[in-house]
């Protein structure tokens, strides 16, 4: 760190340093100008700053002419007077403003609703966040409606696992129904049968080979019951696959153009397309919008990336009325996905070992040669775990990529049946974006097999996602935990590149009942996560409490593989058949279906859970038709507070620019995320809630944002 002397009006008594250096990262992030303050008012103190941070201020203050403590007294009056005019006034709920399907709509959510239709009138991006149960679709549907009445063009962009919900709320709704509904699925949304059983196959993952082997039926009932209405088995789907396995490399199985025209999953899409009807509502996934916007960019639209790349079709307009985002805290990962690249080295020898002929050696040689140099790279890093860097760190490197991308370029692909064609022309795309130098490159060797891999991917999609808000007249951004700890979601508002100027931060709607089931247990561990055996003792005597005083089953969040397995090997012995651990080979759908199965015996299921666990599963009792009887999760342990969960190269640029503050916020969003799990919908009772993680407890700084978080709920007494 570096110590400068800077100036602010009325600082806080307390932690300068860290609200300064905060502060003026988001100023600079912003964008936002110096201006002129009084100087009597201007107190000076020194801070402590980090060198690029420090670096960037003093620039700045040189190329304005001014003195440093008078720079950053300005950008700091600039904050302020930005995040002033940024406030919203309630808009009170107006019975007579006549909202399409504003009649369907709960009480709670009626000034959302107002707010959030005034502000896309107005050309703003709308924040709105409203606690799952609160009936968030309905509140989307009448969106929706209200902007297509007015002749807007509408996408709704929403996971399809609640997609098929919106479009039963949007057909009731007499302007929906006017300006046609209709659901957008492009070869983004499958996946290729074949790639996908290779990937589940190499890594062991019998689940999803199961699932590939069986049709790639769809796994949820209201996909099932949406095949029935659109007169289509939605099969191959994507985000299917990704429940069976989170960490399937998108780019390199989705369904592709090359893949042959008797692949089961090309011959759905191409019917589903015969059967395409243009409407002012359209509903598409994350991952549809993500491919449409690169989409654009590759015919040049933007200006970046190869025109060359074969396109996909897609029937999203270019220019977007009204743009509603369902889930929208995981719309950055969608499109983290599509613009990253993977090269998978085992199969793409394999396709080069089985279907090229002659002047195939020299390719092979060429790739093995990559690989032996990827592993080598990875074994000599920190741990043998993933090395992540870009192309110049390691010199090495570039000389094996252009040699593995020129042997490639030598086959002739013409002559190859559509999945080999498939699979080398992602492997000549991800070793393109590799050399390109625009990417941050992950190394890493598979976990079951060890085979090498590589993923390029952008640390920084800014220019995607400016350029999805430039064809977007107005948006609304609706999620159960779009903020973090802050009502401005400065992290949402990064992640997706919303230009300041349009963002507009509605107050959050989370009703009594979201809380009130929950009792909070001060019982935590003494000492501080680790993976020691001592911690781990400790923390399975507590957790081997909480299973045996559970009315019903218990959900035990982890942070990490490691922390699972140390506590199963402790809780074992105890728990028996009611333990169910999630490992790299048993996904979170998997264990869902165990504990489940177990609830319904009349057992008391203790799952130990990590990565999907604390942000994509409902536990709640569907055949509990009084939720007062719902039982199936009536204890939630988390092990740790959440912190470095987030790994993507997204996230490690934005550390890097505003330091801690963005792990923190990261951090409380993910524990937010966790918390969700307890109360699904309104009446459920008795719902006790144990975070172990010793550090909650004590006086550090950056602790106050979860204890926050936690202050909402009733405390049981010692």
């Amino acid at each position: 760190m570096e110590v400068i002397r800077i100036g602010a009006i009325a600082p806080p008594e307390k932690q300068r340093s860290q609200w300064a250096r905060d502060k003026l990262a988001e100023a600079i992030e912003l964008k936002l100008e110096p201006i002129a303050v009084p100087l009597h008012e201007v107190e000076s103190f020194t801070s402590t700053m980090n060198p690029a941070l420090a670096s960037q201020l003093k620039r700045m203050a040189k190329d304005c002419n001014i003195p440093l403590a008078r720079l950053t007294a300005g950008l700091l009056a600039a904050l302020r007077r930005h995040y002033e005019a940024m406030e919203v006034a309630p808009v009170p709920v107006n019975p007579e403003t006549g909202i399409p399907g504003q009649s369907e709509v709960r009480e709670v959510l009626l000034p959302l609703l107002e707010q959030s239709a005034s502000a896309i009138e107005k050309g703003k991006i709308v924040f709105a966040e409203a606690a799952t149960g609160t009936g968030k679709g309905r509140m989307i549907a009448s969106l929706a409606a209200n902007a297509a009445a007015k002749g807007d063009t509408v996408v709704i962009s929403a996971p399809l696992a609640v997609t098929w919900q919106l479009i039963d709320a949007l057909k009731g709704i007499r302007e929906a129904q006017v300006a046609g509904i209709t659901l957008s699925l492009g070869r983004p949304n499958f996946v290729s049968p074949g790639r996908v059983l290779e990937w589940a196959v190499d890594n062991e993952r019998v689940e999803l080979a199961a699932w590939v082997e069986q049709g790639g039926k769809p796994l949820s009932a209201r996909t099932k019951g949406a095949s029935e209405v659109i007169e289509h088995e939605l099969c191959w789907m994507l985000e299917d696959a990704l429940v069976l396995a989170e960490d399937l490399p998108i780019d390199a199985i989705m369904l592709s153009p090359d893949d042959d025209d008797d692949c089961p999953a090309q011959r759905l899409y191409r019917s589903m397309r015969n059967n395409h009807t243009e409407a002012g509502i359209v509903l598409c996934s994350h991952y549809m919008l993500a491919a449409h916007v690169r989409f654009m960019q590759l015919r040049g639209l933007a200006g970046e990336d190869d025109p060359a790349e074969p396109a996909q079709s897609f029937s999203l307009p270019q220019a977007i009325g009204t743009l509603i985002v369902d889930e929208a805290h995981l719309l950055e990962q969608a499109f983290a996905a599509i613009y990253s690249h993977t090269l998978r080295l085992r199969p793409l020898v394999r396709a080069i070992e089985s279907h090229v002929g002659r002047g195939k050696t020299p390719v092979v040689n060429a790739l093995n040669a990559l690989a032996q140099q990827i592993t080598r790279t990875v074994q000599q890093g920190k741990d043998g775990g993933a090395r992540v860097c870009q192309l110049d760190e390691v010199p090495s490197l570039e000389p094996a990529l252009r040699d593995a991308l020129t042997a490639l370029e030598s086959v002739k692909l013409k002559s190859l049946d559509g999945g080999a064609k498939a699979v080398i022309r992602v492997a000549i795309r991800a070793l393109k974006d590799a050399l390109s130098g625009r990417s941050r490159l992950r190394m890493e060797l598979t976990p079951v097999r060890h085979f090498p891999m590589l993923v390029s991917g952008r640390a920084n999609l800014q220019k995607a996602l400016l350029s999805l808000w430039d064809a977007v007249a107005g948006a609304a951004l609706v999620s159960a935990t779009i903020y973090a700890s802050d009502d401005h979601a400065v992290l949402t508002r990064w992640k997706l590149e919303v230009p300041p100027a349009r963002a507009i931060y509605l107050p959050p709607v989370h009703p009594a009942w979201t809380t009130e089931p929950v009792l909070l247990h001060p019982e935590r561990n003494a000492i501080e996560p680790n993976d020691s055996p001592e911690w781990a003792d400790e923390t399975a005597g507590l957790i081997g409490r909480v299973a045996e005083s559970a009315a019903g089953g218990t959900l035990v969040l982890c942070t990490s593989y490691q922390n699972a397995e140390l506590l199963q090997a402790r809780l074992m012995p105890a728990l028996g058949a009611r333990l169910i651990v999630q490992t790299k080979v048993s996904s979170a759908s998997m264990c869902v279906a165990q504990y489940k199965a177990l609830y319904r015996a009349g057992a008391r299921p203790v799952w130990l859970g990590l990565g999907a666990a604390w942000t994509g599963i409902d536990l709640s009792d569907e055949q509990a038709t009084d939720p007062a009887d719902d039982a199936m999760l009536s204890d939630l342990v988390i092990t740790r507070l959440p912190v470095g969960l987030n790994r993507s190269l997204t996230h490690e640029r934005r550390v890097a620019i505003a330091g801690f503050k963005i792990v923190t916020l990261e951090a409380v969003w993910q524990l937010r995320q966790g918390l969700g799990r307890l109360v699904r919908r309104p009446g459920v009772k008795n719902k006790n809630l144990w975070v172990l993680d010793s550090r909650i407890g004590g006086n550090a700084p950056w602790v106050a944002p979860y204890r926050k978080v936690l202050s909402r709920y009733r405390t049981a007494p010692l």
